[in-house]
């Protein structure tokens, strides 16, 4: 349980009267003995604290008839496509369609596994997600958890999931890349690894981000590779990655020295069961294309402006 904070209790029970009861701030005020700029303030801070979950249960026809178009286009089991973005640089969007899929496997009681990797785009999903307990279901890590300097990864989601449902997790207990193809051969041959790779492969689900090879790759910023190494990527027609495994415009995996050292879970392609890509923005989009065109994924969560470009495409 999170320590009790009075003034974060307080700021979630004025949320819950203003947006559940359907009381003004007048009205909650008087309950609580609180004037209206008091109300005001502890609504801002349940804001900022992410206390509120907005979740519309309206579906929105033309991005569902985008995500029906994608689904035939792209073979795909499941796709779900955020209204056009103004924000660019915001994942939050995206974070709550993720959120509430992810749910949606959570609130069953038959015990599940479910995969989850890494990155910006997973931490974000997870941050949406509500806390509640479900003990039956399995977490399992697709890729390994530790960054280059020996740190765990800023950006590893699985244990902050975990820590919210209360379910057990299983981690990679290896670097995401190693130093050398023989140093992940001995990586792998570890008797920890080859059981959490096993419970991967078996996930029924799997939410897994999609990284660029460019200038802002996931990769690069994270320090697992560096800029002329990029650049060498590229120029042998690397546009995107999935857990570390880097691959071409048309989603096929390269001959590379980084997929020799990549420790992730390795990905049958088409996967077995849904495996759920989540990307947005166009700075992405040709690596979220070429996921799909590789068969990396068999779900996706985008937004309304890739999926029109998507479809765009001959």
């Amino acid at each position: 349980m999170e320590q009790f904070d009075p003034k974060r209790d307080l700021a979630a029970r004025v949320a819950w009267m203003y947006y559940v009861e359907g009381l003004t701030q007048d009205q909650i005020g008087q309950r609580l003995n609180l004037s209206r700029p008091a109300a005001q303030r502890m609504l801002a801070l349940a804001g900022a604290e992410g206390l509120i979950k907005v979740r519309l249960d309206h579906p929105i026809r033309e991005c569902m008839e985008l995500a029906r178009a994608l689904c035939q286009r792209y073979d795909l089991q499941y796709c779900d496509v955020v209204p056009r973005r103004s924000d660019e640089t915001s994942l939050r969007p995206l974070a709550v369609l993720g959120a509430a899929k992810l749910e949606s496997y959570l609130v069953q009681e038959r015990p599940l596994v479910i995969g989850i990797s890494t990155g910006r785009t997973l931490r974000a999903i997870v941050d949406e997600v509500s806390h509640v307990e479900r003990p039956q279901h399995r977490l399992v890590s697709l890729v390994g958890i530790i960054a280059p300097d020996g740190s765990t990864n800023p950006f590893e989601a699985i244990t902050w999931l975990a820590d919210k449902t209360k379910a057990r997790s299983y981690q990679l207990p290896v670097p995401a890349v190693a130093d050398s193809p023989q140093d992940r051969e001995h990586l792998q041959q570890h008797r920890l690894y080859r059981l959490v790779c096993e419970l991967a492969q078996s996930a029924d689900v799997s939410f897994v981000g999609i990284g660029t090879i460019d200038a802002e790759a996931p990769l690069l910023k994270d320090g697992f590779i560096t800029l002329e190494q990029v650049n060498e990527l590229r120029a042998q027609g690397a546009v995107g990655e999935m857990v570390g495994w880097v691959f071409d415009d048309q989603g096929r995996p390269l001959d590379t020295l980084i997929n020799q050292r990549v420790t992730s879970v390795p990905l049958a392609r088409p996967p077995q069961r849904l495996r759920i890509g989540a990307a947005c923005g166009m700075a992405k989009f040709a690596a979220i294309r070429a996921a799909l065109r590789g068969r990396w994924i068999s779900g996706l969560i985008t937004d309304e402006q890739v999926a029109r470009a998507l479809l765009e495409q001959p």
